[in-house]
């Protein structure tokens, strides 16, 4: 499997960068408030029209309202970095859990002679149970259907959690199924192409439309500012959506692995001690997803965003009434970048609140799954027990000691003979002999 992670375009600096910034989501209330600072300063110079106010209005507003947008990107930004280490967490418990199932679960005799072993198929499945885990939790976060033929794959044939994935409108599809999908779409008429894919909750590939097209569904995306209404953030859209809950299928995982552990304890395949590890991994594999779910369900309150945008859009309407008199035309791009400061740092609030939406700021969920299949697909690949033998190269160690020994040898010959060489020299005469022979204490005696 080829995991493709999104690399950042970095051409240009950021500056100059437009994808996944803020400013076609915002460009209509800056063109709003600029044309009405524009329309003061016409009324103001050729009206004659005294609009002047008192600079301490716009300095009381500005202070509160300062005071609240720094909150509000504060609370959000700690929103998306909770998510973000509540899935790291889901990511550790996932591979310990893996991890210590394919190591410590004893497998019978028939493993080593590479027949069925059903021990092995059971961790095998215990893997696929995770990888659906996280899948089937990205579902129940994004509320989509995106990966539910990928959980059909992996865990359709058990009966409890196939009918939650039929309820839920998964296709019967086999491991080539996309193959087969993907032949039909391409074999088939336009309309059945667009039914097809419209019952699979997909969309169907379209031709790209003129330039005609693209400027008039430019103008309808940038005109309809969905973050003023907070549509799907709201209180009120959260209550309408859990009054028929989606199926929460990575709680049946769970439940199954948690069972798959009592099973294994009461067969004796792992030891009594590490059974409570293993329900702690499947406790904290809960626990991120309940946290998750508390994010995504729990956005700011209501009131508070209401009011907050009412301070914003009345500290803008009344600041140019204070900046003509002084600045005149020169006050119109100053309320066009106030504008642009305040509105966007309100819409990179209301994005990063909820970081499930999979919009270009929020949490690449599909990439963090990916690798999550990617990793336990290489635990799985290892062998079940271990083997000394591809640890330490004992063929590679064996013929070093055999060269060290014969390289030892030889030193040790040329060393004895060096040692020969010596004595021989040391025997041979230095001088003539002395006269009268024998030792000098035997002359002295025969005096």
């Amino acid at each position: 499997m080829t995991v493709k992670v999104t690399k950042v375009d970095s051409r240009y600096p950021d500056a100059l960068r437009f994808k996944g910034a803020v400013i076609k989501t915002i460009f209509p209330v800056v063109c709003f408030h600029t044309a009405f600072a524009v329309m003061l300063v016409c009324l103001y110079l050729y009206a004659e029209r005294d609009l002047t106010l008192n600079s301490l209005v716009v300095t009381i507003l500005s202070t509160t309202v300062s005071l609240l947008i720094s909150f509000r990107t504060n609370s959000a930004y700690d929103r998306f970095w909770e998510a973000r280490k509540l899935w790291s967490q889901l990511v550790f418990s996932t591979r310990n859990l893996s991890r210590n199932l394919w190591i410590l679960v004893s497998e019978s005799k028939a493993a080593e002679n590479n027949r069925f072993c059903e021990e092995r198929q059971l961790k095998r499945m215990a893997g696929g149970m995770l990888v659906a885990f996280s899948y089937a939790t990205k579902d129940l976060l994004m509320d989509s259907k995106q990966s539910i033929d990928k959980i059909y794959q992996l865990l359709g044939h058990i009966p409890s959690i196939g009918d939650q994935l039929n309820r839920r409108g998964a296709k019967r599809a086999g491991v080539d199924g996309y193959q087969r999908r993907y032949q039909l779409y391409v074999n088939a008429d336009p309309e059945t192409r667009r039914r097809r894919y419209s019952a699979a909750g997909l969309s169907p590939p379209q031709k790209s439309p003129n330039v005609l097209k693209r400027i008039m569904a430019w103008f309808t995306i940038t005109f309809a500012p969905q973050w003023l209404f907070r549509g799907s953030t709201s209180t009120q859209t959260i209550r309408r959506k859990n009054r028929n809950p989606p199926v929460n299928i990575a709680s049946t995982i769970a439940l199954h692995l948690s069972a798959y552990i009592t099973y294994l304890d009461q067969k004796g395949l792992i030891e009594p001690s590490m059974t409570g590890n293993l329900q702690t991994d499947v406790n904290n594999l809960i626990f991120a997803l309940a946290g998750l779910e508390r994010i995504q369900t729990t956005p700011i309150p209501l009131a508070y965003s209401i009011h907050l945008h009412q301070l914003t859009w009345l500290y803008l309407l009344i600041l140019p009434f204070q900046l003509i008199k002084s600045f005149k035309w020169v006050a119109v791009p100053v309320i066009a970048m106030a504008s642009f400061t305040l509105f966007g740092i309100l819409a990179i609030g209301e994005q990063i609140e909820n970081p499930f939406n999979g919009d270009e700021n929020d949490l690449p969920l599909n990439m963090y799954c990916e690798l999550i299949e990617h990793e336990l697909n290489g635990i799985t690949s290892v062998p079940f027990a271990f083997q000394s033998k591809h640890w330490v190269p004992i063929k590679r160690l064996i013929s070093e000691h055999k060269e060290n020994e014969a390289n030892n040898g030889d030193e040790d010959a040329e060393q004895s003979s060096d040692a020969a060489s010596i004595s021989s020299q040391t025997q041979k005469p230095t001088g003539p002999p002395r006269r009268g022979g024998g030792n000098p204490s035997q002359t002295n005696n025969l005096e």
